[in-house]
Order: structure tokens, then sequence, then C-alpha cells
């Protein structure tokens, strides 16, 4: 499935991301942020990897507000510690205001 299909409502798609991310197991992700060094790992940390790694994987390019779908709380932080570690890249846009990132090719092969 690509993240270019259209005919998508929001709906359909935070179902689809939510079934992707169910996919994912909990400890993969745990033991990926241990690697990278990444602390504190709580829930909601390896839950916004979860989410990060279904969107990506569905073709999706991961923004804030398609993530506040799924998490309640502050993101662009969390999102940049990310970044910091190198678990999500930071694309550049031509528009400074639109933060849109992706998930490390080297960490997604430790979560698979």
């Amino acid at each position: 499935m690509s993240g270019a299909e259209e005919g998508l409502t929001v709906d359909q798609l935070v179902d689809l991301i939510r079934k992707e991310a169910e996919r994912l197991e909990d400890v993969k992700i745990y033991f990926a942020l241990r690697q990278y060094h990444f602390r504190p790992i709580t829930k909601k940390a390896v839950h916004l990897v979860k989410v990060c790694l279904s969107i990506d994987s569905l073709g999706f390019p991961i923004t804030p507000r398609l993530i506040q779908s799924f998490v309640k709380w502050q993101l662009r932080d969390q999102l940049h510690r990310l970044g910091d570690k190198h678990i999500l890249v930071l694309k550049r846009r031509e528009l400074p205001s639109t933060f849109e990132w992706t998930v490390h090719p080297t960490f997604k092969k430790l979560v698979e």
C-alpha cells in the first residue's frame, strides 16, 4: 500500500495507521530505543515511535498534525529529541513552518 493512495478519509487513514501500529511489538521498539541511548524510555515514547514507524511504512509523511490524531501531548520537543538521536530525520521543506520527518533507515531495520 502506498502513501499516494487516493480516496481515504481521515478516519480511514487513522484506522489504517492504528492497525499497522498494532502489528509492531513494544519490546522490539524498547530495545531499539535503548540501543540508540534514548532516555527516558516511557510508554509514551514507545507509542510515539510505533505511530511514526506505522505512518512511514504506509508511505505517508510524518507530520505533527497527523500524529496529533494518536497522541494528546506536546509533540514538537519529542519529535526533535527523536531526531537528535537519529531515530527520525527532519526533511528540509520550502515552507519553514512545516515540519516533516521520516524514520531513519538503520532504526527501521532494527525494529523489523
